[in-house]
């Protein structure tokens, strides 16, 4: 099974707040081999953006900044050595088809790239902590990440595994 994930749904794992339950059961999943994660090398780019804004606006102090980093770097690169992390790169190809989703949709180019991603993978879910993003994507006919049936999704994702 292959889940790609977008950057607010990686942040979600190295910052509480509401979907980090999720993003702890995926990435706990993944690094006992379960199920394969997945995002774009450009979603690195911007998971440390967001690191650096929750420093820059001292809702971290320098020692947990440098632990978010740290455990970020640590799981994807461990994740990659086990095969349970795909990171894919951002093709003109995959840009070329995002910009469809930016003119008709309204989208940033990144979360459009997120999009265009996930269906080139063929990832079984698509999870994103934005929710226009997850209404585009589900109208993609995309499986999506949705808060409100969280943990039915994550027994269904516990029975797609057994």
């Amino acid at each position: 099974m292959l889940i790609y994930l977008d950057s607010s749904m990686i942040v979600k794992r190295y910052i509480q707040e509401k979907g980090t339950s999720f993003a702890d059961f995926l990435f706990d999943r993944a690094g006992q081999g379960y199920l394969t994660l997945a995002y774009n090398l450009l979603n690195i780019g911007e998971v440390l953006g967001v690191f650096d804004q929750y420093l820059k606006r001292n809702w971290v102090d320098q020692e947990t900044y440098h632990k978010m980093l740290a455990k970020f770097t640590d799981e994807t690169l461990r994740l990659l050595r086990i095969n349970q992390l795909v990171i894919l790169p951002t093709l003109s190809a995959l840009q070329m088809d995002a910009w469809t989703y930016v003119l008709k949709n309204r989208l940033y180019i990144v979360d459009a790239i997120q999009i265009s991603s996930s269906k080139s993978l063929k990832a079984t879910y698509f999870c994103s902590g934005d929710k226009y993003v997850t209404d585009i994507a589900n109208e993609l006919n995309l499986e999506v990440y949705k808060p409100e049936t969280e943990q039915s999704l994550i027994k269904r994702i516990e029975s797609e595994l057994s």
